[in-house]
């Protein structure tokens, strides 16, 4: 029978698979179906082979290679521990998604360890454990990593401890210490994970302060969960991701095949750079693009810094815009210079009738005594200029969001910087109350950055942008844009301020891959086919809903089987 959360991923995952074939099924009569996408074939799971060590079959581990294994390449390898006997298999089975991903071998001991293990009764078997491995694939003489749950990580630290030589990473799960604490190289770095109800979540805690006061690079993740229990497959992930940026950022050795794999893992990097340009997830490949340089930019290789420098490129090119980059490139002007301007550009335009230019001054002379009415004033000042300005403000007023944003669309195009600027806020506001959050992004953008000399609403514009990416889920972009705002405008209205606070946290809080961040997937996917979008981006959008809660039932399912015990 399956427990409660299993049951609810479930049935969310049988509820969203139907309504999207539902919606599918209402889809306009003369709308052109999407060309079905050629049918993909199965996946082909890592496999795992059992390797004996001794004639009576009673030591034992669990290999995975990689998908696309190459004998003649060196591989990093993971070593891997358990709690109890007989786990090593369906660990080695949860890891194998991150050795495909990340070009590595996992080598996971059958034989479980006690809590409190000692070097002395371990060492022998993972001497025949690593000479077994390096019998089979080229291991990488420097890159081993060692992981495991309760006992197998206090056995995974005491591993590395042992051979500093061979190892650069430990994956520390739910315990650190060993029975004979010893100075941790500085150079082996630790990811740590445990329940927030793990007894010995202090001892993590404390591990984790001292390390990094020494210097040793530390990350500690806790995550939620009833009892104690191996880390999620997206924690796991997360810290493979971080120990591969570790190792390529101080990587020294200069030898002709570190080059190259250098060099090949940095090409891999940036393509995925250029796919997310492809696709037009521009803030998605601002982060990798920062990342990218971050880790590769110690180089002295000619084709590594051709990849550099592209990326420096784009990464000018993204940073010209707020809805990307936040306002990197850009500084709010002072109310009254923005007055100021308009008001000289005004007396210069001698088409303009002369009642309406001295209406758009009363407006301002108004709002002089109160800081807080200008931008509206300004607005108004405009709409005295330009009658169809203010036909549009009166349709959104009387929420004819269509109207408005059909008269806004070509005020947008006017010469007249002012009327412009207006006329594309305005038409993002109106935009973003239909939730076509997509539509009101660059016309918010362009007002916050590019333009924030030719109206008031600069922070009222930054501030939707941040709305924008919240809901088209491009978190990161969505916390960059939240902090400018707060840090650039102070005196913004305190709903905006509260408002942006309590994104910032939402978003902090929310771990990808959960359920709620799937419950805020499916908000946008039904926001998509409302806005009759239910072309190939939204059918992938739903897929990876799908995927996700899929993903969801087969960790809680293995957390089923494992009991809290066992299982890296």
């Amino acid at each position: 029978m399956k427990t409660l959360p299993v049951f609810v991923a479930w049935l969310a995952a049988l509820s969203f698979a139907g309504e999207a074939k539902e919606k599918a099924k209402e889809a306009k009569p003369d709308a052109k179906p999407p060309a079905a996408a050629p049918e993909k074939p199965a996946a082909e799971e890592s496999q795992v082979q059992r390797i004996t060590l001794d004639d009576e079959g009673v030591l034992t581990y669990s290999l995975c290679l990689p998908k696309a294994f190459d004998a003649a390449k060196r591989y990093p390898v993971l070593y891997g521990f358990s709690a109890t006997d007989n786990d090593g298999e369906l660990s080695a089975k949860r890891w194998a998604p991150l050795a495909n991903q990340f070009g590595w071998a996992i080598a996971w001991c059958n034989r479980g360890v006690t809590d409190t293990p000692k070097l002395d009764d371990i060492k022998p078997l993972w001497d025949a454990v690593m000479a077994s491995v390096e019998k089979k694939l080229r291991a990488h003489p420097r890159r081993s990593y060692a992981a495991g749950f309760g006992g197998g990580a206090r056995a995974a630290v005491a591993l590395a401890r042992s051979y500093p030589a061979k190892f650069a990473g430990v994956f520390a799960d739910g315990a650190f210490e060993v029975a004979a604490p010893a100075e941790h190289p500085k150079h082996i770095a630790v990811f740590a994970t445990t329940t927030r109800m793990n007894p010995n979540a202090r001892e993590l805690f404390k591990a984790s302060a001292d390390c990094q006061e020494k210097g040793v690079p530390f990350q500690l993740k806790p995550f939620d969960a009833r009892q104690p229990e191996p880390a999620p497959a997206r924690i796991l992930e997360e810290g493979a991701k971080w120990m591969s940026k570790l190792w390529f950022v101080h990587q020294d050795d200069d030898t002709p095949e570190a080059r190259k794999e250098r060099l090949a893992a940095a090409t891999e990097s940036y393509n995925e750079v250029r796919k997310l340009i492809k696709e037009d997830d521009r803030p998605a490949a601002y982060t990798r693009a920062l990342e990218f340089r971050e880790t590769f930019q110690n180089t002295t290789d000619d084709a590594l810094k051709a990849l550099i420098a592209e990326a420096a490129a784009l990464i000018a090119d993204l940073e010209k815009d707020p809805a990307v980059a936040g306002m990197k490139l850009y500084k709010p002007p002072m109310p009254a210079d923005v007055v100021a301007a308009f008001l000289k550009a005004i007396e210069a335009d001698a088409k303009l009738p002369e009642p309406a230019r001295a209406a758009a001054k009363r407006h301002l002379d108004l709002a002089k005594g109160d800081p807080a009415q200008l931008p509206d004033a300004l607005a108004a000042a405009v709409a005295e200029l330009y009658p169809k300005l203010r036909e549009a403000l009166n349709a959104l007023n009387d929420e004819d969001t269509k109207k408005a944003s059909a008269i806004l669309a070509e005020l947008a195009k006017s010469p007249d910087p002012y009327l412009a600027a207006h006329a594309a806020y305005f038409d993002g506001r109106a935009r973003v109350i239909d939730e076509d959050y997509e539509a009101a992004l660059p016309l918010l953008s362009k007002v916050a950055g590019e333009w924030l000399d030719r109206t008031l609403y600069g922070g009222d514009s930054l501030f939707l942008v941040g709305i924008c990416q919240t809901a088209l889920l491009r978190r990161e972009a969505a916390l960059r844009v939240f902090r400018d705002f707060v840090k650039l405008y102070p005196d913004a209205p305190e709903r905006m301020r509260i408002g942006a606070d309590h994104v910032v946290r939402t978003i902090q809080a929310l771990e990808e891959g959960s359920l709620d961040d799937v419950q805020t997937r499916m908000v946008d996917s039904r926001r998509r086919l409302h806005l009759e979008r239910s072309g190939k981006p939204t059918q992938e959008r739903q897929e990876r809903i799908i995927a996700m809660l899929d993903k969801l039932i087969k960790e809680a399912e293995d957390r089923e089987q494992q009991g809290g015990g066992g299982g890296g």
